[in-house]
């Protein structure tokens, strides 16, 4: 969902258009069209894209806790307090869950390019994401990278003893186990950076991390996994990262 400041849906000519030059993409009104004031289909390369303008703000007590989460811009709360307005985003097709994420995230950039865009929310990650750091993050998918951080969520907290623990929140959507780390002795930074570049492996590569097994960044590396129930997730197998 993109939270909007004013009622204003994209034009659907320029958002084929931006779709078509950013991405390289071809796209059209799509033979299932439903074009109306508050909604459109678009057939992008073999998916279905459907978008719906809804003159409400996305309900507050939804987003209200993932703003308070959103560690990583503290003016989320009052960014969206002046929503009025938003569109939904949906990609339709059997392809893989990587290949619909990167299409959804190619949508939502034109999509911000053409409203008055204050965030995106991302309901089954916990998400909440400026417009300019949403789309910084997706110019990685021009390099071969995946924008891995517009995808999960990755909580980071300091435990009564002064060590630190992370999980992930999302890999799930990609059918991948999240990942943890409990009580690590390593700093905040190092361990979002441990936390990314796994789940980065993970999507891009689609190994099988085994339980007992060790994984690295580097050949010296060597990070002990253990499956095990997560502390944070109820009913949730995680691979526990000793880092």
């Amino acid at each position: 969902m993109v939270a909007l400041e004013q009622a204003i849906f994209p034009d659907v000519s320029k958002l084929i258009t931006i779709i078509e030059e950013d991405w390289q993409l071809s796209a059209s009104s799509s033979n299932y069209d439903i074009q109306d004031n508050n909604a459109v289909v678009l057939q992008i390369q073999d998916q279905i894209v459907a978008l719906m303008f809804l003159e409400v703000p996305i309900p507050w007590e939804d987003i209200e806790p993932v703003c308070r989460s959103a560690y990583y811009w503290p003016q989320a709360s009052e960014t969206l307090k002046k929503q009025q307005a938003h569109v939904i985003v949906s990609i339709m097709s059997d392809s893989s869950a990587l290949e619909k994420y990167q299409l959804l995230t190619k949508v939502i950039t034109a999509v911000l390019k053409l409203t008055p865009a204050l965030a995106v929310y991302q309901g089954m990650q916990s998400l909440i994401l400026s417009p300019e750091r949403y789309l910084e993050e997706s110019d990685l998918l021009r390099n071969n990278s995946l924008p891995i951080s517009l995808w999960v969520y990755f909580g980071l907290f300091t435990e009564e003893d002064e060590t630190i623990s992370g999980y992930t929140y999302g890999l799930n959507e990609f059918d991948k186990m999240e990942l943890e780390v409990n009580q690590s002795n390593q700093t905040l930074t190092d361990i979002y950076g441990f936390l990314y570049n796994i789940s980065h492996y993970l999507l891009a590569y689609d190994p099988v991390l085994k339980d007992g097994e060790t994984i690295g960044m580097t050949a010296e590396q060597k990070v002990m996994m253990t499956h095990r129930s997560s502390r944070y997730l109820e009913e949730t197998t995680v691979i526990d990262l000793d880092f």
